[in-house]
């Protein structure tokens, strides 16, 4: 315990210390990003091959689409440039994690410093690992703003009413803010909280308040709103804009209009919410009423914003408002009441733990399957490789495209895409015969519809195929005929 309590103490050695930790468990658990095996979650090899177009000069949202906010393709451009075999986008994970976990640990040590204040931090581990998501998706990038925003909204709970907010800290949250609002917008409702929740608290100072945060998110905004101006000019901002925020509102609103509240995962949020109320109910003595208000604000906000939905990693920009909980009830050293907390939370979210073992036992599969789709790549020439379309494969075609430095010639990742967005649906429509592209790779188990299937058959020869029965994935590589 000296050990740990002397690494604690210093703040340097303690971010070492979680970098480590990161490290480890990123190695080992996130199997979209980690260098252990090749395998690409379906978001995240969207996510990189986003990246990938942009290094390689297309025109985001409108050569190539996709419904997140700029910065996060950004961050993955960054990992494509570092490149080093996956190394990098891994590495820059690791460090994000660890600055979260950091963060965590101020979070706690605003209760009081203790080296026991490191519990809550690694049960907030254990919970994203339960999640089980992969790395590099919206919530991963979003957690430095979050938990930031949340060691905020903590200490200006429990400090005295003549302590203010530093211009520095709010125009920080600002800052923080336009990076969620590039990421993923919807993943903002702790900040906006925080946000709030101090303006009430310090209604007095409520314009300077304001004007810091409003400051400090311009000093990201501008700059990516001047790029998109200067490379296309207010067309290119407008399709950044309809692509990251125009088009989620459709699609937030029709992606699962057919799901009942208790198939879906706003009914388990529900649960969760009424179990924190719970919780803090029985250690109220150690719960301020600002923070009561707080977290009970942040978590329904929390819930409102991801609408119904059945998708686990939405719960990740949950995870940094468990921690004050748990150290509220190691506070009160209640240990079977806290044991039991997190038992009864991961039970209410009833998320499956087998892919992370699915995908490492299945690891030589993965080898061998990418071992002979590079096989195919390497036969075609390099002046065809800019003219390859993805037909709707999920990670496949993207994944296996990325390995070599491709990008997809087609604009539309996922069809499923154009359900919601007219604009995409007719673009759509035609875009395949007037590409007319050189080489289509098809999930054999993905739907073709029947025009493009027609065009494909007269247009195209089979050239390949490759079949890992395992995972249903049958890579099948048609090459244009010189008819």
């Amino acid at each position: 315990m000296q050990i740990v309590s002397y690494i604690y103490d210093n703040k340097t050695k303690r971010f070492l210390a979680l970098f480590l930790i990161s490290f480890i468990w990123s190695y080992f658990f996130q199997y979209s990003i980690t260098p252990l095996i090749y395998f690409d979650g379906t978001d995240s090899i969207v996510y990189k091959q986003m990246g990938l177009a942009l290094i390689q000069g297309k025109l985001l949202y409108i050569e190539i689409f996709d419904h997140k906010g700029p910065f996060l393709y950004f961050i993955n451009s960054i990992g494509e440039l570092l490149g080093m075999s996956r190394w990098g986008l891994f590495l820059l994970h690791v460090f994000n994690y660890s600055v979260v976990a950091f963060i965590w640990t101020e979070i706690t040590d605003c209760f009081g410093k203790s080296v026991k204040n490191i519990y809550p931090v690694f049960l907030g581990i254990v919970i994203y690992l339960y999640l089980n998501c992969g790395g590099n998706l919206t919530e991963d990038w979003c957690m430095i703003p979050i938990s930031y925003a949340l060691y905020l909204g903590v200490k200006t709970s429990l400090r005295t009413d003549k302590q203010y907010s530093t211009s520095f800290s709010l125009i920080t949250l600002g800052v923080f803010s336009a990076v969620v609002f590039f990421i993923r917008a919807n993943n903002a409702a702790t900040i906006l909280c925080t946000f709030f929740y101090i303006i009430y608290v310090e209604r007095n100072r409520w314009v300077r308040i304001l004007l810091n945060v409003s400051i400090g998110f311009c000093l990201l905004t501008t700059p990516i709103l001047l790029y998109f101006f200067i490379v296309g000019g207010w067309d290119y901002v407008y399709n950044m804009i309809y692509g990251s925020i125009i088009f989620n509102i459709g699609y937030a609103a029709k992606a699962h209009e057919d799901i009942t509240l208790y198939q879906s995962s706003f009914f388990i949020h529900y649960c969760i919410l009424a179990f924190i109320l719970l919780i803090l109910c029985l250690f109220r003595k150690h719960v301020t009423k600002k923070l009561l208000l707080y977290l009970v604000a942040s978590f329904l906000f929390s819930i409102l914003v991801m609408g119904k939905n059945n998708y686990s990693h939405y719960l990740i920009i949950l995870i940094p408002l468990y921690i004050p909980l748990f150290q509220i009830a190691l506070e009160n050293r209640k240990h079977l009441e806290y044991i039991a907390a997190l038992i009864c939370i991961m039970i209410v979210m009833r998320i499956p733990i087998g892919t992370v073992h699915s995908i490492f036992v299945n690891r030589n599969g993965y080898e061998k399957f990418y071992q002979l789709t590079d096989d195919v790549i390497k036969r075609i020439p390099q002046e065809e490789r800019i003219n390859i379309w993805n037909y709707n494969t999920a990670a496949i075609g993207p994944s296996i495209l990325n390995r070599h430095g491709i990008v997809q010639c087609n604009k539309i990742f996922h069809l499923f895409q154009t359900r919601y967005s007219d604009v995409l649906k007719n673009e759509r429509e035609n875009e395949l015969i007037n590409k007319f592209p050189d080489w289509i790779i098809i999930n054999e188990h993905s739907n073709v519809n029947k025009k493009d299937s027609a065009f494909i058959y007269k247009y195209y020869k089979k050239e390949a195929e490759i079949d890992f029965v395992n995972h249903k994935i049958k890579a099948i590589f048609y090459k244009k005929t010189d008819a």
